[in-house]
């Protein structure tokens, strides 16, 4: 049966108009099913919580998973106390030729808080709050769209974007779907750096954005 969420006991103080019909929908097993008002991430977004990291709008070349210059990383310093939750990532062609490959996370621990060793270069570039002209504030959370420099290669990990066939500037192929739903399937501790990778390398260009959220970390370095 139905859950009646009608209430019973309105008081009467003349005429009323009817009251709305509240039954709550119920699945086959007599279990209240609710439906979700606003979107999933609406909650960390209104706290001011949510955060997109964005390429310039050229687009940026996603390098081969040797490269020690990886490009659109996330660098969450030891000391941070926080962890980055990866929320979605999207990745839309721009230009140039694409081989067939998918785009990976690619991973490197033991990264510190400051420019040296293992990282030498690292221009950082705010990320935007979910709530439009909020300040960034996370001062030991960086994001480097481009120009990077490792001391070493970072270790290739999942497949997270999109994998594209053969695409070029001249040919028509309509919207190319690039959104990746990654719903806090990925987490960055403090003490580890998360960059973008491309099975192979290519000439073409992509706008990337990676939206993530940071919650407590159990300890300063995770």
């Amino acid at each position: 049966m139905p859950v009646s969420l009608t209430p019973t006991n309105v008081a009467t103080q003349g005429p009323q108009p009817p009251l709305p019909n509240l039954t709550q929908p119920v699945d086959l097993r007599g279990i209240p099913v609710f439906s979700q008002v606003h979107g999933k991430y609406a909650q960390q977004a209104l706290a001011g919580n949510l955060y997109h990291s964005c390429s310039a709008v050229g687009g940026v070349g996603i390098l081969a998973p040797s490269s020690v210059n990886p490009v659109c990383v996330l660098w969450n310093q030891a000391g941070s106390g926080l962890n980055i939750v990866l929320a979605q990532i999207q990745i839309s062609y721009v230009s140039g030729t694409t081989a067939p490959g998918g785009i990976h996370l690619a991973t490197q621990r033991n990264v510190g808080n400051a420019i040296g060793t293992p990282i030498s270069v690292f221009t950082h570039v705010d990320p935007l709050n979910a709530i439009l002209g909020l300040p960034y504030t996370l001062a030991k959370i960086r994001w480097a769209p481009v120009t990077t420099t490792f001391a070493a290669a970072l270790t290739q990990g999942p497949l997270v974007g999109p994998t594209y066939g053969a695409i070029t500037a001249s040919v028509t192929n309509g919207p190319q779907p690039g959104a990746v739903d990654l719903d806090g399937q990925f987490i960055i501790p403090p003490d580890c750096a998360v960059g973008l990778v491309a099975v192979v390398l290519t000439t073409a260009l992509f706008n990337v954005r990676v939206t993530w959220y940071p919650v407590q970390a159990s300890s300063p370095n995770g």
